[in-house]
């Protein structure tokens, strides 16, 4: 089973949904809720989701050294707005089209977790991801 969840979001000014895309880039936060290190970025144009005006990302280090995309956000302007004439009414009662935003994760972020903190020993989740620690212990018969 795949898991995916994309979020999109619509805001009424430009700055707004801005805000909220480079925001949601830090706060997929692997860095403080799983512990995670992790580098923000922002995707050149051919790597950008297709339609967005920008891409933000993290990148969560693994202990070989090497970086895994963890999570983007995507700045998508009016683009699908107005190809999908998603509008609202504003306060004077002009009608006009959102601003908008997606985010997602998927189980690259939960392989991501298992690879930063795990070893041959086993795994140790993080405390605010698992308040309650546990050690299972094999017993072998024979």
């Amino acid at each position: 089973m795949h898991l995916l969840r994309y979020f999109y979001l619509s805001y009424p000014a430009r700055t707004l949904a801005v805000c909220f895309a480079i925001t949601i880039a830090s706060l997929i936060t692997a860095a403080t809720l799983m512990a995670m290190p992790v580098l923000r970025g922002i995707k050149s144009p051919n790597e950008r989701f297709a339609g967005a005006i920008e891409t933000y990302c993290i990148e969560a280090l693994m202990q070989d050294g090497k970086a895994l995309q963890a999570g983007t956000s995507h700045f998508l302007g009016q683009n699908f707005a107005k190809a999908f004439d998603v509008t609202f009414q504003d306060k004077d009662g002009k009608v006009k089209h959102v601003w908008a935003t997606s985010w997602g994760v998927s189980t690259r972020l939960m392989g991501a977790l298992v690879m930063s903190h795990s070893d041959d020993q086993g795994l140790v989740i993080p405390p605010k991801l698992a308040p309650t620690q546990i050690v299972i212990i094999p017993i072998y018969r024979g």
